[in-house]
């Protein structure tokens, strides 16, 4: 399957981003590649713009470069928290509401 074509342009934005992140914690290809888990080629492709990453390798560069994501409607008119205290809920995330023994 060809990453580039069936993805979009969106990715890219995400791969620059990253670089300057990655540049501004002092780290390199090689060095973010070990943290991630990942081929040092795989990230050379990605911030090259020439291939789109996996979600799973996405986030674990968000987590390495210790940065925050999140997510808003256009119109701002859905309770964007609830859905988030819903999901963490339902995946056992909120351990202050975890029945005690």
């Amino acid at each position: 399957m060809n990453n580039q074509n069936t993805q979009g342009e969106q990715w890219k934005l995400f791969a620059l981003l990253f670089k300057n992140a990655m540049e501004a914690k002092g780290l390199n290809n090689n060095s973010l590649s070990e943290l991630v888990g990942c081929s040092r080629s795989t990230l050379a492709r990605f911030f090259n713009l020439e291939f789109c990453l996996r979600f799973d390798l996405v986030l674990k560069i968000i987590k390495e470069l210790e940065l925050n994501i999140f997510f808003e409607t256009r119109e701002q008119s859905q309770d964007l928290n609830k859905w988030f205290e819903d999901a963490m809920n339902e995946l056992g995330r909120r351990p202050d509401r975890l029945l005690k023994n």
